[in-house]
């Protein structure tokens, strides 16, 4: 799968709560850094971060930069009783599996 794909396939699965489905796509070791830092490592920690979101937490995408090992998606996370929040999801892709996702917060 191209690392666009990658890249799509993981937020649709976010958004309809598949936290296995949505960590099948990396790499065994791979990671997600969260914005506070926190980094989670592995299958199960992917997992469990996904399906930790509140429910009806939706993310939707405005705009993409594509290289092939590197996406970054930027976008806005609506949460239930917060304000939108404008995110940046960059994805470093190692052959058909997500190595690393870092997710950062961006600031109005």
């Amino acid at each position: 799968m191209a690392a666009i794909d990658l890249a799509r396939e993981y937020i649709s699965r976010v958004n309809g709560r598949d936290g296995s489905g949505a960590a099948a796509l990396f790499a065994q070791d791979g990671e997600i850094i969260a914005p506070v830092g926190r980094v989670y490592r592995g299958w199960d920690a992917i997992a469990a971060f996904i399906e930790a979101a509140p429910l009806a937490t939706t993310a939707q995408i405005a705009e993409r930069t594509m290289g092939t090992h590197r996406v970054v998606l930027h976008g806005v996370v609506q949460t239930p009783r917060f304000a939108p929040a404008q995110i940046e999801w960059i994805f470093d892709v190692d052959g058909d599996r997500i190595r690393r996702l870092t997710i950062n917060h961006l600031r109005d």
